[in-house]
């Protein structure tokens, strides 16, 4: 018997390319994962695990286009519960 908590592979990748698209559409300002998950209404365990994986297939770079002294400078912004959180921008525009 399948898990309840399981998604299917059609789920997924819809769910994938949602949170995708809604980064790209960001631009250069990105996303968090808590600003994803509001917009998109999506539960925190399901989102950061499809980012985590879009990670390793290299869709995205957490941002550090912006140049300091000649090295990438990652960017922050805070989430709801005011911790601060990485800030990921799409490479490409949409899937």
């Amino acid at each position: 018997m399948k898990r309840p908590t399981n998604l299917d592979t059609a789920t997924r990748e819809s769910m994938r390319r949602r949170i995708y698209n809604f980064i790209a559409s960001q631009g250069r300002q990105g996303a968090t994962c808590d600003e994803v998950e509001v917009a998109l209404e999506m539960r925190h365990q399901s989102v950061s695990s499809i980012m985590c994986s879009m990670k390793k297939g290299k869709p995205f770079i957490r941002h550090g286009t912006r140049m300091k002294r000649g090295k990438f400078q990652e960017m922050y912004r805070p989430t709801r519960s005011r911790r601060n959180a990485g800030v990921w921008v799409a490479m490409d525009r949409r899937i």
